[in-house]
């Protein structure tokens, strides 16, 4: 029962209100009620036999010092799934629309959605299991975007059912397997090295760290070209689009002028030091300087192309939807005129991105093998685009130390002349 003096003489322990009154308690403010209504400690009464559109019920369950509910049975926790139950990658089907969108959730408790059969639209964020609830944040649900809890009604190894709470509508999810999801050709198998007769022991010692730091990139597909609501896109990273990647290797850093000048023998750059990463080198250059370190090693080294590049700027499977690769911070992962001094630095000092890759926003553009053609998103392939046949221009990503923040987004694109070189335009390698 509701008094507006009862905390007065309420007693300290289970409390349980008045033994009589006029009106009953209702608490946690409405839709039609101000912030101060919303207050955790507000308090007010209403008649018990009148019903109002602003007043519903939560419910509860009494249990005593045991663990036993009151009836004296034990409390059901099969209810609680863990996170665990969800991790891997999912056709989801909303029943009543026929809405088939592809779900991957994985062991660190990111919800990814790689993208919708019908529509443009791919969205990432973090999700939370907890009392038969899935929760998943506003931006990231399965019906159109809208965030929302999901009641989940069954889990089995293969298969689960959810029940919106906000919406009318039931979920049917079914695990992919390996092969549904995307081949990852051999992209875990470890490098075999086979040297070159002349190598020295320097250039052995030298990359053999250079291949020990390729890092695996599971295929799969992605949303390429600009974010949904990025104000600072450009033209040319339009339209949006979905790609799909079969798997490969990329470096973990930006080639440095160390790694450079043991396969060279020169080093080109403006800045110097051992581990800055290497500039003033042309699109024609990184072919020499790849061509002799795929003899010395045994390898097929090559650049990324630039869907490669995105995928891994964008964190691959396991992105999260940043603005810059690694983060929305662009202070936290790059390098570039707002805090650079406009110099390069030392590779993998900023934080990496969720694949591990660093620099991939800042510090130097990076060189794609890709021809570049500002309109090529209107027809680009959906399965491993490798660019235009042919064209004037190279494509270079990723911003640089002397750049600004819009040139660091991981969809910008833009392009240079493959015989010209630039202090602020280097490159990675793929495998």
């Amino acid at each position: 029962w509701y008094d507006s003096s009862y905390y007065s003489s309420s007693p300290s322990t289970n409390p349980k209100g008045p033994s009589s009154g006029s009106s009953r308690v209702y608490r946690g403010g409405c839709w039609d009620g101000d912030a101060g209504g919303c207050r955790v400690s507000i308090r007010s009464g209403r008649t018990p036999s009148r019903a109002y559109d602003y007043l519903g019920v939560r419910l509860a369950l009494s249990v005593d010092d045991s663990g036993n509910d009151e009836q004296g049975g034990d409390i059901d926790d099969s209810i609680v799934y863990d996170e665990s139950d969800f991790v891997g990658v999912w056709e989801a089907t909303v029943v009543d629309w026929g809405d088939i969108y592809y779900l991957k959730f994985d062991e660190f408790g990111n919800y990814y959605e790689t993208y919708s059969k019908d529509t443009d639209f791919s969205l990432s964020g973090q999700y939370s299991v907890s009392d038969n609830v899935l929760s998943i944040p506003y931006g990231c649900g399965v019906a159109n975007g809208y965030g929302t809890d999901y009641i989940i009604e069954s889990v089995t190894e293969n298969s689960i059912t959810l029940k919106s709470c906000d919406f009318e509508d039931d979920v049917i999810m079914q695990r992919l397997s390996e092969d549904e999801v995307g081949s990852n050709d051999n992209i875990d198998e470890e490098l075999t090295i086979t040297w070159s007769s002349d190598v020295t022991t320097e250039q052995k010692e030298i990359l053999t760290s250079l291949v020990q730091n390729m890092v695996s990139v599971s295929g799969g597909t992605f949303m390429m070209g600009a974010n949904l609501g990025d104000t600072e896109a450009r033209d040319n990273e339009k339209p949006r689009h979905s790609v799909t990647l079969s798997g490969y290797r990329i470096g973990k850093y930006e080639v440095t002028q160390k790694e450079w000048l043991a396969v060279m023998g020169s080093n080109p750059s403006w800045f110097k030091g051992d581990n800055l990463p290497v500039e003033k080198v042309s699109w024609n250059d990184c072919q020499a300087f790849i061509q002799k370190l795929n003899s010395l090693t045994g390898l097929s080294f090559r650049l990324p192309t630039e869907a490669e590049w995105e995928y891994a700027a964008r964190g691959g499977n396991r992105s999260i939807g940043y603005k810059y690769s690694g983060g929305d911070n662009i202070g936290s992962v790059a390098w570039y005129d707002g805090n650079s001094g406009n110099t390069t630095h030392p590779v993998g000092q900023k934080q990496g991105n969720e694949l591990g890759l660093y620099d991939m926003s800042g510090n130097v553009d990076e060189w794609c093998s890709d021809w570049y053609d500002s309109s090529y998103y209107s027809s680009s392939p959906s399965t491993n685009p490798k660019g235009p046949s042919s064209d004037s221009s190279r494509v270079r990503r990723g911003g640089s130390s002397d750049g600004d923040a819009r040139n660091c987004r991981v969809s910008n694109r833009y392009s240079s002349f493959p015989a010209g070189t630039n202090p602020s335009l280097g490159l990675r390698l793929a495998l």
